[in-house]
């Protein structure tokens, strides 16, 4: 026999007393009554909760094995919730009488539930559906308040009095309609006015049925409650009040994220479109039109490649700021972000852009100021384009296109500029438009591309020595497109690296048969700044030089001064790699960039080609003459072999290719 220490035995006795207690007042007291544990076992039981079940119940029975099917499903849901720490009041109809039904009630305990049932005669079917009404408008979770035919009120819920609208205790039978609005008014819940006014004004049109059905008020508790009327048959009026705060709240948040750069907050493209939309729409004929300025950060993949990404993003949000600052909201202005570094500006032009040049240089101006990060000075500037209302474009896309088709001439220009757009850009843009898609269909059918070779002769020997292959391209619509139009718009539209490999291909396939019969014969070939930066660039070359059987040296890439100024580490790698393959390096056009000796120095080159500009004004003496001499004999200084281009001498040979 097992003996519990002193105080385990009173506690335990404790403990069996008060549930043996318990469980002897339940099942003696009148009326049914039933409590359950957490998992809606009964554990304890009135005598007259068998009345209510099917089947005979016992202690530790599962509820909805003892009731009749129809009142548990009735019952399931309110018991759950119970538990969970709820009460609630419900009518349930008598399984097997038309004329009783069961008003039951469900209060929450620590251990489960309890239920009481009252067994009722129905003294007719409107008894019945006044008592379920009544259940209903006690345990709803929206506010309800109903008004007689004199907009008096007659019943409202504690829900009703706890939204905080006005003071609960202000509530009362018999108060009129007017009153409550005047109360809410004098609160400021219906906006800006007289209170007296406003509530005479709600009240009318709810007495001529004009009001709204659907309406939010703002209570000074900062929540959200929407009433919804209802006009009674009869005369007076029903509504409920429902708290839609976090509704509202998450419908907000998803209209912003929706409508806003999540980076900078500032609007996105279709809120920009939206806004334009809206400025077009009440633009007045002869009035006041507006500018849109399209931005673009000149090389800025260049700060986020040598700071970071986060340093990036410090700078836009520098940036953004400063853009902010120049604009007045009030006027209709907006800034918005497209992504990445682009940038829209939408600028009012009234008395305070007189000079919209004056407003694109202090934007400009703006934006080259100095970005400290982390105590690190970066440095940026922008190009931009500008269109106007309605003068270059009476559409939201079209505005933005054009100052966007401005920015990009801009930006040829030399960057940190703006420029204006114009009927001749716009012509310019269609011919770029058409020059892409006639070259899509060329390079998709085998279209006319061709080569030009342009002969290299030996000055010391007069003798064609090699040939610099040119890509020309013949069009059945278009005629002769000049190199000087088609290349660029081939590196805007990304054709340029097709291109390159056609040009690749037929210069060696031309150079393989040369070789046959003059096996030092060499070719020139140009390439795309776009080509080298490709990291596939290299193999696709070995590939080419081993199909066609070549000697590498007698290959020279000629690539412009542009690509190795404004080189990063693929473009530096992939030089290297071309040189290892045994090809020659050549650096076009020199003279026309920014190209200085130590650029020169730290790339593998062999060749350096003078700009025919210069060969051109030999014969006139002076400087050019000077500067030509002064190049050969720096390039004679790296050990480069230099080409003058576009001189004109015969060769002694021309029968030689």
């Amino acid at each position: 026999m097992n003996v519990l220490p002193g105080r385990d035995a009173q506690h335990f006795a404790t403990h069996f007393l008060r549930t043996v207690a318990v469980e002897y007042i339940i099942k003696n007291m009148p009326g049914i009554l039933v409590a359950l544990d957490l998992q809606q076992r009964v554990k304890a039981m009135s005598d007259e909760f068998s009345n209510f079940c099917v089947t005979p119940p016992t202690i530790g029975a599962s509820i909805d094995s003892v009731l009749h099917s129809d009142v548990y499903l009735s019952l399931q849901s309110y018991i759950e919730k119970s538990i969970a720490g709820q009460s609630f009041q419900c009518v349930v109809n008598h399984p097997s009488s038309a004329t009783s039904f069961y008003h039951v009630k469900i209060n929450a305990t620590d251990q489960g539930c309890i239920i009481l049932a009252h067994l009722r005669e129905r003294e007719g079917a409107r008894d019945v559906q006044q008592e379920f009404l009544r259940v209903t408008f006690d345990t709803i979770d929206q506010g309800v308040t109903i008004y007689n035919e004199n907009l008096e009120l007659v019943a409202w819920n504690k829900v009703y009095e706890s939204m905080g609208i006005f003071p609960p205790h202000l509530i009362r039978y018999g108060m009129p309609l007017l009153e409550a609005y005047r109360l809410i008014a004098g609160a400021g819940v219906l906006g800006p006015g007289d209170p007296e006014e406003l509530a005479q004004s709600h009240i009318t049109r709810i007495k001529t049925k004009k009001m709204v059905k659907v309406e939010d008020l703002f209570p000074s508790t900062g929540r959200i409650i929407q009433i919804n009327r209802y006009y009674l048959s009869g005369g007076g009026m029903c509504a409920t009040f429902t708290d839609v705060t976090e509704q509202r709240n998450i419908q907000r948040a998803l209209s912003y994220q929706a409508t806003h750069d999540h980076l900078t907050g500032l609007a996105n493209r279709q809120h920009f479109l939206n806004h334009c939309d809206a400025m077009i729409a009440k633009a007045l004929p002869g009035g006041d039109g507006f500018f849109v300025l399209f931005l673009d950060l000149d090389r800025f993949k260049q700060v986020n490649d040598a700071h970071g990404h986060p340093v990036g993003d410090a700078v836009l949000k520098s940036c953004t700021e400063r853009l902010k600052s120049l604009i007045n909201p009030q006027q209709g202005d907006m800034v918005a972000r497209l992504g990445g570094d682009e940038f829209l500006i939408l600028v009012h032009s009234g008395a305070k852009m007189q000079d919209i040049s004056t407003f694109a240089n202090t934007v400009l101006a703006s934006v080259a100021e100095p970005y400290v990060v982390d105590r690190l000075r970066v440095y940026i500037s922008a190009s931009m384009g500008i269109a106007q209302f309605p003068g270059d474009g009476r559409v939201s896309h079209d505005l933005i296109s054009h100052a966007d088709a401005a920015m990009y001439q801009s930006k040829m220009k030399g960057r940190n500029a703006f420029d204006f757009y114009s009927l001749a850009l716009g012509d310019s843009i269609n011919r770029a438009g058409k020059l892409v898609t006639e070259m899509r269909y060329d390079l998709e059918h085998n279209g006319d591309f061709y080569l030009d070779f342009q002969p290299i002769a030996s000055l010391t020997t007069g003798k064609v020595v090699a040939a610099e292959a040119l890509l020309r391209w013949r069009n059945p619509s278009l005629g002769e497109v000049s190199p000087l139009e088609f290349i660029p718009c081939a590196e805007s539209s990304g054709h340029i690296i097709v291109l390159g490999m056609l040009a690749l291909d037929r210069s060696l396939a031309t150079l393989n048969r040369i070789n046959k019969w003059n096996p030092n014969f060499k070719v020139n070939i140009n390439v795309s700044p776009l080509q080298v930066r490709r990291e596939d660039f290299v193999e696709t070359l070995r590939k080419y030089i081993s199909k066609y059987d070549i000697h590498s040296p007698n290959i020279t890439i000629e690539i412009t001064e542009s690509c190795i100024i404004h080189d990063s580490d693929e473009v530096r790698q992939n030089l290297f790699a071309i040189r290892k393959l045994g090809c020659e390096l050549a650096i076009d056009d020199f003279g026309t960039g920014y190209a200085s000796l130590s650029y020169i120095r730290k790339h593998p080159f062999t060749k350096l080609k003078i700009d025919q500009s210069y060969i051109g004004a030999i014969a006139e003496g002076g400087e050019h003459a000077v500067l030509v001499r002064a190049i050969t004999e720096m390039a004679g200084a790296f050990a480069l072999q230099t080409i003058a281009e576009g001189y004109r001498q015969q060769p002694s040979s021309a029968g030689e290719h």
